[in-house]
């Protein structure tokens, strides 16, 4: 291999890994840890009053 394309598969990979970050750093800013534990909490809350309905 030359190094040419030793250096353009360095920039892909790089390039791969910082999408990949950003990605993982928006799902995990505390707006989005809210509304996802909301939900999980909503979705249970929810469950408790059909089980409650149900006897």
């Amino acid at each position: 291999m030359d190094r040419e394309t030793i250096a353009y598969l360095l920039i892909v990979i790089l390039a791969v890994a910082m999408i990949a970050t950003l990605v993982f750093a928006y799902q995990n800013t505390p707006k989005r840890k809210y509304k996802r534990l909301m939900k999980r909490e909503y979705a249970a809350r929810r469950e408790q009053q059909a089980k409650l309905h149900g006897e």
